[in-house]
């Protein structure tokens, strides 16, 4: 999916958030493991970030690039998103949209961006590539199924693609007469019994 934001053609009106630019929304589901990759032709982040946010239903990961750090932070936004309300004998004000960061962690690069890559694989694990080198790593308890490419700075200039790798059929067969089966190619063994009558 290709994007081209300017300040000159790109810059749009939102209600309560001023002159900004427009999003990119993906029109996907994401599986529990995955790996998705930006590739930017051009990206001048002058005092401005990239947002990707990778959401699901009650919690989601952010990771977010500037001109010289890129940061993943974790939140939750379903009840558990109140646990730091104080509760006392009476409660002025509940927030209306409960929220709770609860994991960060911020890197400081230097050079040229060429690409921002993100995996989440078997094991749990949310990995950030910069350039395809791994920067940052965060165990993830929680699934996400969409994402969404948000940009900030009125000067900054964004030129990429999100690509989206292929999908490959599959062939599982079973022996039946074998206690143990191996499945490969998921990244762990797996061993089957077969249910015996």
């Amino acid at each position: 999916m290709d994007f081209i934001r300017n300040p000159e053609e790109s810059l749009t009106w939102v209600w309560g958030g001023g002159h900004q630019f427009k999003g990119v929304y993906p029109d996907e589901l994401l599986p529990a493991i995955f790996f998705r990759t930006i590739i930017f032709d051009k990206i001048i982040l002058e005092n401005g970030s990239v947002k990707w946010v990778f959401s699901g239903s009650r919690a989601a990961f952010n990771i977010e690039l500037t001109d010289n750090f890129i940061e993943l932070h974790q939140r939750f936004y379903d009840s558990w998103g109140f646990h730091n309300v104080k509760q006392n004998d009476t409660i002025d004000k509940l927030p209306r949209y409960p929220e709770e960061t609860f994991i960060k962690a911020k890197t400081k690069y230097t050079g040229e961006v060429s690409s921002l890559t993100v995996t989440v694989g078997h094991d749990m694990i949310i990995r950030v590539f910069l350039n395809d080198k791994q920067i940052i790593e965060q165990h993830c308890l929680f699934d996400v199924t969409r994402h969404q490419l948000r940009f900030y700075g009125k000067e900054c200039r964004f030129h990429g693609a999100i690509l989206k790798p292929e999908v490959k059929s599959a062939l599982i067969t079973m022996d039946s007469t074998k206690i143990h089966q191996k499945i490969l190619g998921f990244g762990v063994l797996i061993r089957l019994c077969p249910i015996m009558s």
